[in-house]
């Protein structure tokens, strides 16, 4: 019996702060998924008290998850007494210290210094004159950053789990667009402000650099995945959120995509099927400026409308053709990555044969 629960208490690696380990992963785990799928919903008093609730909100959940993390490391501290344990921790924890870790250290130094030596030092701490970028938020941010980086056991579903709790955002934002307000949010605004906040995140400036991580992520699994099922909600995902960081109407969305567009290819060219995706990622985008200058056209007033870039994308005489010669080119490609992957397939049965 005892054999036994001595095979419970260490794992095949013979470590006996595993318990303390898997803690750990699931208070970072539940913290992660807190900030990557309800932050972005919470709201409060509409957009009057936005930017406020979420300070908050985010606040309050990296303090709790630091509080629930020390509370397990004084248990283990306690329960598995060892000595010179904390000098050696300390030093552990230096010596492992990575190029972005110290980055960060030198990043929340220069900061705390900046913050002693202003010349209105409660105003820099909090950030209460500044959307309460501070240095409070600051080393929450660093507390945050740490206890992740080093705590967290990352699965692929937390990208998932984020991406579908985007989607309510990014479609919250594309009936914005069309000026439904479906949960009141504007109500009781004044009307030169209507347009200048989407979704449950307030300022468009903000809204859009949200869609432009959701666009990243998405995009990029798209681009990716080599599963049929993910391949599609992938696709999905980004379809929308091509659709929402256009409808957003802010400059933020032409540096996401030059940046996306820009880099993507530097992984993908590596491959013909990267190829292949590359060029439907650019497909979709034009075919999603095309369907919205359709809308534009049809709706009118009913509509926020789009201006600048991508207003003269969608005025381009040719952009259908330019639609349907890209799409097109993909199917041509797709035939023959087909075309290639069978004839693969039939030369390496052909020497299994001739080897049996």
């Amino acid at each position: 019996m005892s054999g036994k629960k001595l095979k419970h208490a260490v794992n095949s690696t013979g470590n006996p702060e595993d318990p303390k380990k898997r803690m750990i992963e699931r208070i970072t785990g539940m913290a992660t998924l807190v900030i990557l799928c309800i932050f972005p919903l919470v709201y409060h008093d509409f957009y009057f008290d936005i930017l406020k609730t979420k300070y908050q909100f985010y606040y309050m959940t990296i303090l709790l998850m630091m509080l629930a993390l020390l509370a397990v490391s004084g248990y283990a501290a306690i329960t598995r007494p060892v000595s010179g344990r904390t000098r050696q921790s300390l030093h552990s924890f230096v010596k492992k210290l990575t190029v972005p870790e110290w980055a960060m250290l030198s990043f929340l130094f220069v900061a705390t210094c900046s913050t002693i030596f202003s010349e209105y030092r409660f105003e820099a701490f909090w950030g209460n004159e500044g959307r309460y970028t501070g240095l409070f938020l600051l080393l929450i941010y660093g507390l945050a950053f740490f206890a992740i980086s080093r705590g967290l056991r990352f699965k692929s579903w937390y990208l998932d789990a984020f991406l579908a709790a985007s989607m309510l955002v990014c479609l919250l934002g594309i009936t914005d667009y069309f000026q439904l307000d479906l949960l009141h949010f504007k109500a009781n605004m004044k009307p030169e402000q209507l347009n200048m906040f989407l979704s449950t995140l307030g300022n468009i400036n903000t809204y859009t650099a949200y869609v432009a991580l959701v666009l990243a992520i998405s995009a990029t699994l798209f681009a990716t995945s080599r599963k049929w099922g993910y391949t599609i909600w992938y696709a999905v995902c980004m379809v929308i959120s091509f659709f929402a960081i256009i409808m957003g109407n802010s400059d933020n969305a032409y540096l996401a995509l030059a940046a996306l567009f820009a880099f993507l290819p530097l992984y993908l060219f590596r491959t013909r099927g990267g190829i292949t995706r590359y060029i439907i990622m650019g497909a979709t985008f034009l075919t999603v400026v095309f369907c919205i200058s359709r809308i534009n056209a049809a709706m009118g007033d009913r509509v926020l409308g789009i201006d600048s870039l991508f207003s003269v994308i969608a005025r381009f005489s040719g952009l259908l053709y330019v639609v349907i010669g890209l799409w097109i080119l993909v199917m041509g490609l797709v035939v023959w990555e087909y075309r290639a992957k069978r004839k693969n397939d039939k030369i390496s049965q052909t020497g299994k044969v001739s080897q049996a």
